[in-house]
This record gives structure tokens, sequence and C-alpha cells, in this order.
């Protein structure tokens, strides 16, 4: 299918067109996302890592760094309070 081939197209089948390649791009980005992981996953393998230790390293230091912030005990604040 063309550009040109568009213009004789009604209303019905451009809908049709239209929803045809929104499932395509959602193909795609799903491809393009399993390829990247794919990719991750070699190269962290590669280094004698897992996406799975990374992530749970990344999600515990948030949880540490977002309660510190929220709680105020902090090493930050904590040698404030003792200045």
């Amino acid at each position: 299918m063309t550009l040109e081939s568009l213009n004789d197209l009604n209303d019905e089948q451009l809908q049709a067109v239209i929803a045809r390649s929104q499932e395509l791009l959602k193909q795609h980005d799903k491809e393009r996302k399993q390829k990247a992981l794919g990719d991750a996953r070699a190269i962290l393998s590669a280094a004698g890592l897992s996406l799975k230790k990374i992530t749970k390293s990344q999600y515990k230091q948030n949880r540490r760094g977002s309660n510190a912030v929220k709680t105020g005990k902090g090493k930050a604040s904590q040698r404030l309070s003792q200045s």
C-alpha cells in the first residue's frame, strides 16, 4: 500500500488501516524492548551480573534513600544533629 492509495479509501477502510497501524506499532515496540532486554542480559552476563541482581540492588538503594529523606534519619541529617 502506498500513500497515494490511501486517497481512494473510504472512512471505514481508513479506520481499519489506522487500527492495524497501531497494532503494528505496539508489536514493533514490544519487539524492540525484548531485544533491548536480551542485549542487556547478555552484557550483564558477560560482566558476571544479572538483571535481577541489578534491579534488586537498585530497589534497595531507592528504598533506603527515600526512607532517609522521609524520616530525616539519613546520615546527612544525623551529622547535622550532632553538630
